[in-house]
């Protein structure tokens, strides 16, 4: 009787082990499902970023271009109008009816040429100019305009572009500027390893904008331009 009681909870728990293995292998079967399907769920995430990075970076890059461009129009605008106001300011100074033009004598030659010489007003200003450039490098920053130049000496931007006019050999207020950029420029490329973008922003340029000066003035890439110093 003890026997056959043991074989029945014998038999019992071997069962009981039995039904225990088979869904504890059940269970790791619906495991493994379930994980298989979070994996695909996140490669799909993965990759949906991945797109969603890609585009963001196309975007960023579209704005920084046509930021680029709308600077490069507002600089042609500005050379544009400062070149008007400068004819303008040339026709005023030198145009006569024609029944009051005289041969000049010998002293008012010599009267006309002190009056070509710039005037006191004009060199202080321009030496204050020249200070906000060298001590203060202020044409390394991108978004300088004349307006801002003015506001910073305390005067109208076109006394600023008269000064620098009469002073520097009639050079217009953004050829100074850039004069100053790309000397900056070329110092970071022969004594730095500062990536071309890098030399740009810190120049004052963006980088299409320097690139297009560097050709029109050396006659080369920024790149090439720091080989050939190397």
């Amino acid at each position: 009787m003890e026997l056959t009681t043991y074989i029945g909870i014998l038999v019992v728990l071997a069962t009981l082990f039995i039904i225990v293995v088979l869904r504890i292998m059940r269970l790791k079967h619906e495991l493994e499902a379930k994980l298989t399907q979070l994996r695909s769920l996140i490669d799909v995430w993965q990759n949906k970023k991945i797109l969603s990075y890609n585009e963001a970076a196309e975007h960023f890059i579209e704005e920084i271009e046509a930021e680029e461009i709308k600077k490069e129009a507002e600089e042609a605008d500005e050379e544009k109008e400062e070149a008007a106001e400068e004819a303008e300011l040339t026709t005023e100074e030198t145009e006569l009816p024609a029944e009051e033009v005289e041969t000049p004598s010998i002293e008012e030659t010599e009267e006309e040429e002190k009056k070509a010489e710039p005037s006191e007003t004009s060199r202080m200003l321009f030496a204050r100019i020249v200070r906000l450039m060298e001590v203060e490098h202020i044409y390394t920053d991108e978004d300088l305009t004349r307006d801002m130049l003015a506001k910073r000496l305390g005067t109208n931007y076109k006394y600023v572009v008269k000064a620098i006019k009469d002073c520097d050999n009639g050079n217009s207020l953004i050829n100074f500027v850039n004069t100053y950029r790309l000397r900056h420029a070329t110092r970071l490329l022969t004594e730095t390893s500062d990536p071309i973008v890098l030399v740009a922003e810190l120049s004052g340029f963006s980088q299409r904008t320097l690139t297009r000066l560097f050709q029109t003035q050396y006659g080369m890439s920024p790149a090439e331009y720091r080989r050939k110093k190397a």
